[in-house]
């Protein structure tokens, strides 16, 4: 059950993300900056995706899933912490 709702609160997390990549990249009127961010966050995204559950296997072997379930949601609302504090948007 906690995954599910780890999942929906998540899911929408790189679409966002990569909207929000016209407002963080500084220069709007040059097309390659704009295309090595989008570039550069589709390789952290799926970096993330090979990486994370080889490190979720090898946290579960020494911690409690509550403890990995913390440290998620930390991670997380750190992760779109950051985000809204390097972008112009309202509402962050």
């Amino acid at each position: 059950m906690l995954v599910f709702v780890l999942n929906v609160f998540s899911a929408d997390f790189p679409p966002v993300f990569e909207a929000t990549i016209p407002d963080i990249v500084t220069d709007q009127t040059d097309q390659t900056e704009h295309t090595k961010a989008l570039s550069l966050s589709r390789l952290a995204f799926d970096l993330e995706s090979l990486l994370s559950p080889m490190l979720a296997a090898a946290l579960i072997a020494i911690m409690t899933f509550g403890v990995l379930f913390l440290m998620n949601g930390v991670a997380l609302q750190m992760g779109g912490h950051r985000l809204c504090s390097r972008s112009q948007l309202d509402g962050c």
